[in-house]
């Protein structure tokens, strides 16, 4: 039986992102997990986490709001989110402002992040 599908695991992410939490993170995304960043940038799974990890990517603020469900079909559900944050990458300093579609995927009683699609908004949106 399908678990019904709870936005709080969508800001669960969102908290373990800015915490720099690796092993959550590790543990809500799917093996085949992949990363579309708003600056193009593709990552799958292990080199997200490494990202994170290693604190080339280091998250220092987040807001999120306007976070609803668009879909939940079967043991699919698609969430839509507004993300402002800033953030060390790799030594530079960046402010980015996204609409966010995170896809996750109920499997054996748990739901996992299959995809997430970040596309900036320019900036003062």
């Amino acid at each position: 039986m399908q678990a019904g599908f709870d936005l709080g695991l969508e800001e669960a992410r969102f908290s373990a992102t800015i915490a720099h939490d690796v092993e959550a993170m590790r543990a809500c995304l799917r093996d085949d997990f992949t990363f579309i960043h708003s600056s193009g940038r593709i990552d799958g799974k292990q080199s997200y986490l490494d990202l994170l990890g290693s604190g080339t990517l280091r998250y220092l603020e987040m807001q999120w709001s306007d976070m609803r469900l668009l879909a939940r079909i079967g043991p699919m559900a698609q969430v839509f989110s507004r993300l402002d944050f800033t953030a060390d990458f790799g030594g530079s300093d960046v402010a980015v402002s996204a609409y966010i579609v995170s896809t996750w995927i109920e499997e054996d009683g748990a739901w996992r992040v299959l995809t997430v699609q970040s596309s900036g908004l320019p900036q003062g949106h």
